[in-house]
């Protein structure tokens, strides 16, 4: 760059002297960056960005022709072998499914041989204790017995109430099996509640067991027949004479002149 100084003018202090001055400056700039040598290229240096280009497209297309290659083998094995592509996925993943199913009947065995935990009892509902075992009677339970405590269970007061309701009925039932039908409908109605109700009675070991369905309903059925003889027993009637008639005396003419 030459470096020419402008003199300056004899004006101090115009206007259009210093806009002259920089637009000197200007031009002066200007040329020096449009005569200064332009940065050329060797024939080496393009031949070796050539020869870095050819390769990396060569390697481009050899890795496209093999991934390619296994997307068209499995496109014939999924028409070959299996009817659709869903097909193929759901066997290739035989394998995994029945490890999985393998698995699940182990965990199932272990919780099968694995005992149940004894229910906690509650003395709201009634706690009936025994030596070994505790047994949780819940509101819908029916405890066989005959002792006040026992009645007072609020599963014996609801038993109480269907008796009451269903004795009449089984006193007018004509046949056996009528009577069966209606203690069976009793034992249903206490095993449908939530939670279902129980027939419990104390072995002699002390542990209260339920009696199981049968007896349930030969205890319901008893309950029935000795309610029906209680309520509609019938008062014996004394025998009584039949009232006397009083003969009149046929009058006579006796009795007439007197």
């Amino acid at each position: 760059m030459c470096n020419t100084v402008i003199p300056p003018s004899n004006t101090s202090g115009g206007r259009a002297d210093i806009l002259m001055q920089i637009a000197q400056q200007a031009n002066l700039v200007r040329k020096t960056f449009q005569d200064a040598p332009k940065s050329t290229v060797s024939n080496a240096t393009t031949a070796a960005a050539a020869a870095l280009a050819s390769m990396n497209k060569k390697r481009q297309a050899d890795g496209n022709s093999q991934v390619a290659a296994p997307s068209k083998k499995q496109a014939m094995l999924n028409s070959r072998y299996f009817h659709s592509s869903i097909a193929h996925l759901t066997n290739r993943n035989a394998s995994t499914n029945r490890c999985e199913a393998t698995q699940l009947v182990a965990q199932r065995t272990e919780l099968a041989n694995v005992e149940p935990s004894k229910p906690l009892s509650s003395f709201s509902d009634g706690n009936l204790n025994t030596s070994e075992q505790q047994v949780h009677v819940t509101k819908n339970d029916i405890v066989c017995g005959g002792s006040k405590i026992i009645d007072e269970f609020i599963g014996n007061k609801r038993f109480r109430v269907w008796i009451d309701l269903h004795s009449k009925p089984f006193s007018k039932a004509p046949r056996m099996e009528d009577k069966l039908k209606i203690a069976r409908s009793i034992v249903h109605t206490i095993q449908a509640c939530v939670p279902p109700g129980r027939f419990l009675t104390c072995t002699s070991s002390g542990a209260w067991v339920d009696i199981g369905y049968d007896k349930s309903v030969q205890v319901t059925m008893q309950i029935l027949t000795n309610e029906v003889k209680s309520r509609f027993r019938t008062v014996p009637v004394k025998p009584t004479s039949p009232p006397s008639i009083a003969v009149s005396k046929p009058k006579t003419f006796a009795s007439m002149a007197a």
